[in-house]
Order: structure tokens, then C-alpha cells, then sequence
């Protein structure tokens, strides 16, 4: 089944690529869990500084989106540990799956999102209809607009461009309200994810080669702490 969608996944890319932007490619998410009870949905795959080729290059060496940069992971951290009490009964998706540079992206969010909508709510069904939660007040907003159903909220998009409003998150929290050792936990966890979502051993040890073997920046700190605010909320609330 899922095969069948993402076949129509591939053939809506190739629409805008053609009607929005050339510069469009798609770009797989991780499969985590077939029947989660929740899906955290943002807004569409970046090509960060990426030409189409290069993502496409990279995609076939088995690059997914969702399971790059640190902020990703702590994401996915959260998710699994607050929101999921420690499994892996979440689901994260986009909106749009073509991966674009995000200059584009912002202008025509609003149509092709429309386009995409009833292949987002296909993609739903097939997961048994999993609870909501928006990635960003834009995705939020849209969502609610369309009324889909199972929205439960939104959390503010992890994206560095809301660094500072991070930072507040962070300097506004009590002493000691950030978990010791919250590197090593990320690094154990990342390892974790990987082997879950099928990686082998060598790509596993490549990717945490280049994370959280520093001290997380301060903005990424206050990232971790609003997630788990939000989704513990979530969480209690059903």
C-alpha cells in the first residue's frame, strides 16, 4: 500500500517541479512506525545548499529526510521519549514531499499545498488515522484552515530562524531543568533511531561522527526544552 502512495508521492514532485519550480526533487521520509498514534507534520524537504543533482546523488547513497542535523534528532528525541513514553509510536511527514530551496518554497506554499492536501490525508489513512501535531505556525495554520482532521496542536518549528525564540525558552526555564548528560543521551539515541529505521553500521557510525559530540549551543538547548514541554503536553492530554 504504502509503495502504491509513494508512486503518487514521486508523480506529484514531478507536478511542481513543473508548474512551481525545477529545482524539486523528492525525498523519502524515515518509516518509523506503520500504526503510530501520533504524526508530527512540517511543511516541505529543503535542499539546504544542495543542487537538485546533489540531493538526488545523495538520496541514492541513502540520504531520508528527517535524519540529518542535530536538530533533527532532537526532534526525534523528544518525540520518542516524551511524547511517546519511550517508543517509537510517532510518525513525522511534510506537507510536500519534494525537497526545494526554501526562497521557492515561500512563494507558493499556499497552492501547492493545496495539491497535496488529499495525498497528506491518503498518507493519514493509511496510518490509521495517527493524532496531529504541526511542525510551525504555518503548517498549523494551513492545517486548521482545511480542517483535517485528528489536529491536536502545533509546536514552534525547529528550524535555527527560531533560535532567539529558543533562547527565551531557555533562559526562562528553573536551574536544572536541562538533563545531565543530554549529549551522550542524543548520541545513544541517535544510534538508536538509525538501527531502527534499517542503517547499516558504517552510515550509523558516520553520522555520529559529526553529532553531539560538543556541548549543544545554547539555542539548541532551548530547542530540546520547548519539545519536551510541548510534547509532554500532548501526551498528557491524549
Amino acid at each position: 500500500m504504502f509503495h502504491e502512495l509513494e508512486s503518487l508521492f514521486i508523480r506529484q514532485v514531478k507536478k511542481d517541479a513543473k508548474k512551481f519550480s525545477d529545482d524539486c526533487t523528492y525525498l523519502r521520509n524515515p518509516k518509523i512506525s506503520s500504526r503510530p498514534a501520533f504524526c508530527l507534520v512540517a511543511m516541505e524537504p529543503s535542499l539546504i545548499k544542495w543542487t537538485v543533482e546533489e540531493m538526488e546523488d545523495a538520496t541514492s547513497k541513502g540520504f531520508i529526510n528527517f535524519l540529518d542535523s542535530e536538530e533533527d534528532f532532537i526532534v526525534h528525541y523528544c518525540a520518542y521519549r516524551y511524547l511517546c513514553n519511550s517508543s517509537f509510536a510517532y510518525h513525522i511527514t511534510d506537507i510536500s514531499k519534494g525537497a526545494m530551496h526554501t526562497a521557492v518554497a515561500r512563494r507558493n506554499r499556499a497552492a501547492r499545498y493545496k495539491e497535496w492536501l488529499p495525498l497528506l490525508d491518503q498518507e493519514l489513512d493509511l496510518l490509521g488515522r495517527p493524532k496531529v501535531i504541526a511542525l510551525g505556525i504555518g503548517t498549523n495554520k494551513f492545517l486548521q484552515e482545511h480542517k483535517l482532521s485528528n489536529l491536536s496542536g502545533a509546536v514552534l518549528h525547529y528550524s535555527g530562524r527560531n533560535g532567539a525564540r529558543f533562547l527565551v525558552a531557555l533562559h526562562s526555564a528553573p536551574e536544572g531543568k536541562e538533563p545531565d548528560a543530554l549529549e551522550e543521551k542524543l548520541r545513544e539515541f541517535t544510534k538508536k533511531l538509525m538501527v531502527h529505521c534499517g542503517y547499516d553500521t558504517s552510515r550509523i557510525n558516520d553520522h555520529l561522527q559529526k553529532r553531539f559530540h560538543r556541548p549543544l549551543t545554547d539555542w539548541k538547548k532551548g530547542l530540546f526544552l520547548t519539545y519536551r514541554k510541548r510534547f509532554l503536553s500532548f501526551r498528557k492530554n491524549g
